[in-house]
C-alpha cells in the first residue's frame, strides 16, 4: 500500500501535467489568434491603401508627428493637415462619389 506522501506526490504530478497541457493549448490558441489577426490587419491595410492617398498620407503624418509633441501641438498638426486634406480634389471626388453612390476615383491631388 502506498503512503499518503506518495499519493499526494502523484496527485501533484498529475495536476502539474494537466496544467502544462492547458498552458500548451492556450499558447497554441494564442498563436492561432495572432495568425488570424495578421490576416485581418493585411486586409485592413489593403483597404486603407485603396483610399485617397493624400488623406492616408496626411493621417499617417498626423499620427507620427503628433506622437512627438504635446497635446496642443498634436491638435494643431491635426487641424492643419485636415485643412490641407479638405482642400484637395480627392475630397471633392470622394464627396461627389458618396452622394452619387458610386466608387470614387481618387487621383492623389
Amino acid at each position: 500500500m502506498r503512503s499518503q506522501r506518495e499519493v499526494a506526490r502523484d496527485q501533484d504530478l498529475r495536476r502539474d501535467r494537466e496544467y502544462a497541457q492547458q498552458q500548451e493549448q492556450s499558447r497554441r490558441q494564442f498563436e492561432l489568434d495572432l495568425f488570424n489577426a495578421e490576416g485581418q490587419r493585411q486586409t485592413i491595410l489593403q483597404q486603407i491603401g485603396a483610399n485617397a492617398s493624400l488623406a492616408v498620407k496626411f493621417a499617417l503624418e498626423a499620427v507620427n508627428k503628433g506622437l512627438e509633441g504635446t497635446l496642443d501641438e498634436s491638435l494643431l498638426i491635426e487641424a492643419s493637415l485636415f485643412t490641407l486634406c479638405a482642400a484637395t480634389e480627392d475630397k471633392k471626388e470622394g464627396t461627389s462619389a458618396f452622394l452619387a453612390k458610386r466608387t470614387p476615383n481618387f487621383q492623389g491631388r
